[in-house]
């Protein structure tokens, strides 16, 4: 069917039969659908449940212009991970004992492979938190004993025990342990892949388990459309975990993005990790000619012609320059390790900039283009249980938030949002990782550890709290602007919004 596709010079569809079941067991490079350079393809489940073998991901996208995926749902013919209920927290012991669901489960079970690229070797534990929310926590699995037919001791070496022994609560808390060879397997990639893509459409989708991120999107263009996308735990499975790890990555991205009435929840890591990969200032070849490099070596975010590139001093927070790029070229890198064709390391890129910068530009600025750093980004009636990392510019407008929202920049990801806005949104804290906090805007990295007074050059230059309620404490920090009317907040603290080194304040 992608073949065909491939072949045609028109739109083309792939229909399966509605409603069925479809299992997967292979796939090309251990993709159920491999796409690369086919234009105006919709792939239409109708319904259809498509489970997959534990080493097989359902797409991977790239430089496939006008894609649309709709209509079905994935699972895997063997989970990632199996639930229980935990009956018994040994502090001294590092260890919890677990009544499996599927007492059969018992014998596939065990530490880290360190295989197929395996990461983080965790389960969660399913907390009760504060304002009637859920909380869940990390459970690295180290070694597993199985001590009668359904029941297992797993122990934990990492730190927590704490918040286990005062929070656990015997035979009520849930837990999902990870499978090995399963779960947090890195090979070959996130269940979806959409990369170098223009104008993406992913509507009525539902992902019930998937071994490392969901979707990963990176470095697409135009319009990408997320409607009624869930990653959740199958209704009715009992499970706690969903995904292993973010449910969306976005990075990179030229395209407006719109999120719209999805539903994320059960997740190892991020709801939303949107981010661009910063670079840094190497060398001044002259007043209007910077090399620059990528800070984290892998997946290229590429400078373009025309695009405006802004230099930030990351002591201060502070842009010290924006200009137009006129001409790009590339140095490839040096390192001496191959890298596989899809993902090489990134090169140097040697900018010749529109107007001179040497008054200003010096080593170590922190340097990205304003347009590949998902400019537009909208999330709108979104579900949201698991923390969001939010660092380039974001709406976001009637969410059901139960988790912790921050909002900030680093030099490796970043660079920090410009102005971001959440409006008309429920916004309630778990309580428990992050006890005061419902949302935290802070910036840059070095601005949490450094008393700098905002500037008018400042990177954060807008944030809009308007017209919502809050259970939990607000901290915005080193804003030029701030608009924060019209909230309802139910804090015991008795300043619920923390102003730190912000400029203009608007507050009612």
């Amino acid at each position: 069917m992608i073949d065909r596709a491939r072949n045609l010079d028109k739109a083309a569809e792939l229909r399966f039969p509605s409603n069925r079941v479809i299992c997967v067991r292979s796939g090309v490079e251990r993709y159920a659908f491999l796409l690369r350079d086919i234009k105006e393809l919709r792939i239409n489940g109708q319904g259809s449940e498509f489970r997959l073998a534990s080493d097989i991901r359902f797409l991977r996208a790239k430089c496939c212009p006008d894609l649309e995926v709709g209509s079905l749902k994935v699972d895997f013919l063997t989970q990632p991970t199996t639930p229980g209920t935990i009956t018994e927290v040994d502090s001294r012991a590092r260890a919890i004992t677990v009544t499996l669901d599927h007492p059969e489960m018992a014998a596939q079970l065990g530490g880290p492979t360190k295989e197929d690229g395996e990461q983080g070797f965790f389960g969660m534990v399913l907390l009760d938190a504060l304002y009637d929310t859920k909380k869940v926590v990390h459970y690295y699995a180290d070694r597993v004993d199985v001590k009668s037919p359904g029941v297992v001791r797993v122990f934990n070496e990492e730190p927590g025990w704490g918040t286990l022994a005062k929070h656990v609560k015997p035979g009520r808390a849930r837990v999902d342990l990870p499978v090995p060879g399963i779960a947090h397997r890195f090979g070959p990639g996130a269940l979806f892949a959409i990369d170098d893509c223009k104008n993406v459409t992913v509507s009525h989708v539902d992902v019930w388990s998937a071994p490392w991120f969901t979707f990963h999107l990176f470095r697409n263009e135009g319009q990408v459309t997320f409607r009624r996308v869930n990653v959740m735990p199958k209704p009715g499975s009992q499970k706690v975990l969903s995904s292993c790890r973010d449910a969306i990555h976005a990075k990179g991205n030229r395209a407006a993005m719109l999120f719209e009435d999805c539903v994320l929840a059960g997740l190892g890591d991020d709801a939303f990790n949107i981010s661009t990969h910063c670079s840094r200032v190497r060398a001044i070849e002259s007043p209007t000619r910077i090399t620059v490099s990528q800070q984290f070596p892998l997946g290229h975010i590429p400078f373009r012609v025309g695009d405006t590139l802004i230099l930030m001093d990351p002591g201060t927070n502070c842009k010290v320059a924006e200009r137009k790029i006129i001409n790009v070229d590339e140095i490839p890198s040096s390192n001496p390790n191959p890298r596989p064709k899809e993902n090489p390391w990134a090169p140097s890129s040697v900018l010749t900039l529109d107007s001179p910068v040497s008054d200003v530009a010096r080593k170590g600025l922190v340097a990205w283009s304003r347009e590949s750093s998902n400019p537009m980004t909208i999330i709108r009636r979104c579900v949201i249980r698991r923390s969001c990392r939010l660092q380039t510019p974001v709406v976001m407008e009637a969410c059901d938030v139960q988790a912790f929202l921050w909002f900030y920049g680093d030099s490796m990801e970043g660079p920090g949002p410009e102005s971001l806005a959440v409006r008309k949104s429920r916004l309630w804290t778990d309580g428990l990782a992050h006890p005061s906090g419902a949302l935290t805007v802070s910036g840059f990295e070095k601005s949490r550890r450094e008393s700098v007074p905002v500037r008018s050059d400042a990177v954060l230059q807008r944030v809009e709290l308007i017209g919502n309620e809050i259970k939990g404490i607000v901290r915005i920090a080193n804003a030029l602007e701030v608009e924060a009317t019209g909230n309802h907040i139910t804090t015991p603290d008795t300043a619920p919004i923390r102003f730190e080194h912000c400029g203009r304040i608007k507050q009612e």
